[in-house]
């Protein structure tokens, strides 16, 4: 996958997992590098050309 998909560019942080609670994304202090628009696209980009890809072997 991309750097680009990568969720802490949209300014979120990992809080990872505590005891009975499982992983999850918040705000962090920083200024969001990608819009979270372009995060979706650049997945749903990389998903259409690994099933594009698959398809051809």
């Amino acid at each position: 996958m991309s750097l680009i998909s990568n969720p802490r560019y949209t300014g979120k942080v990992t809080i990872p997992n505590f005891k009975d609670e499982k992983a999850y994304l918040v705000d962090g202090p920083h200024e969001p590098l990608i819009s979270e628009s372009t995060l979706i696209a650049s997945r749903k980009y990389w998903i259409a050309e690994n099933v594009v890809t698959k398809r051809r072997l």
